[in-house]
């Protein structure tokens, strides 16, 4: 099964996390479940989320929705996320 793995930085992942967790039915709804999210080591603010995702094309249609993007730029994340998928 394909994988989503997906980089950013956000200011405060106190903020970021609850906001992250609320998304988790609108991710289902795309065939998206979480594996884990990840701090990095030497900046706890700098995230890595991995996930399964059913369909990448499907997964590409969540990245692409106003939803998402709202909820990221409301919970602080900085900048473009990196993104790739693996197979």
């Amino acid at each position: 099964m394909p994988h989503l793995f997906v980089r950013h930085t956000v200011e405060n992942f106190d903020v970021r996390k609850p906001a992250f967790d609320d998304d988790g039915s609108h991710r289902s709804s795309y065939g998206i479940s979480e594996m884990g999210v990840h701090r990095g080591a030497d900046n706890p603010n700098e995230i890595t989320a991995v996930f399964e995702v059913e369909s990448i094309s499907r997964a590409q249609e969540y990245l692409q929705s106003p939803e998402l993007r709202e909820g990221m730029e409301k919970a602080g994340v900085q900048g473009m996320p990196d993104m790739w998928f693996t197979d």
